[in-house]
């Protein structure tokens, strides 16, 4: 699920669609419970989905290096 195509993907594969949903539902919970903030005013899933379906940046989305500095993580994929 990668691409231009990820739209025509999901459409034609909805068990993708809802496994992603999901695993949004879980990683918001888990955030949650973790009293993470959430930056990016994501209201349920269905709001990570659509954020993450439109492949933009915005300037206030964390990076993966964000996130790992966040969680504690002693390493970041940028190498600094």
């Amino acid at each position: 699920m990668a691409g231009k195509h990820r739209a025509w993907e999901f459409e034609r594969y909805p068990a993708y669609k809802r496994a992603y949903i999901k695993a949004f539902e879980k990683m918001l919970i888990a955030r949650e419970q973790a009293g993470l903030e959430n930056k990016c005013g994501w209201t349920d899933a269905e709001s990570v989905f659509r954020w993450w379906m439109e492949d933009k940046t915005d300037p206030n989305q964390m990076t993966i290096d964000d996130w790992l500095h966040e969680i504690g993580a002693d390493y970041t994929l940028t190498g600094d």
